[in-house]
């Protein structure tokens, strides 16, 4: 009977280690900017990077963060504004102005105008101004619809064309 106890207290104690690692993780807020994010989301507890448990962020966050680090500007874009925020995250406006920076550097109008906004008021802008200049330039030659010739509401989000 005492080996059948020790073997049942050494099975509890193996899972409640299992489930203390699975849930374990050391990703910190500023940790999400474009340089560090992807390392960030390696680090993430197993269950939340499979099943959404146990993660520091937000289903939405951890969305657009995925998008972002695989170099979608959609994405890139929506993770700044939820840092920018602290929607769903940890508020971080240096890691956000990392993102608006690499959306604006692929064509991301809104971006671009935030990086303006943000200048304005003081802040480093940590983008390649002249490549964002020549993402822009690229829209407006292509007449992508995302362009510069898009009219844009004051909170960044989604406008009519025209």
């Amino acid at each position: 009977m005492q080996h059948k106890n020790r073997f049942l207290n050494t099975a509890v104690a193996g899972l409640a280690l299992a489930v203390a690692l699975a849930f374990a993780g050391d990703a910190r807020a500023d940790d999400y900017g474009p340089l560090n994010a992807a390392e960030t989301l390696r680090q993430m507890p197993v269950l939340c990077r499979t099943v959404g448990i146990g993660c520091p962020i937000s289903a939405g966050a951890y969305a657009a963060l995925t998008g972002a680090i695989s170099g979608d500007r959609e994405a890139q874009f929506k993770f700044a504004r939820l840092l920018q925020r602290g929607d769903g995250i940890a508020r971080d406006e240096r890691a956000a102005t990392g993102w608006f920076g690499k959306a604006a550097e692929q064509g991301h109008v809104a971006a671009a105008l935030e990086l303006n906004h943000l200048r304005r008021e003081g802040m480093a802008i940590p983008a390649d101004e002249a490549k964002i200049a020549a993402s822009l330039g690229l829209a407006v030659a292509k007449g992508d619809p995302e362009g510069p010739g898009r009219r844009l509401p004051l909170d960044g989000g989604v406008g009519a064309s025209g």
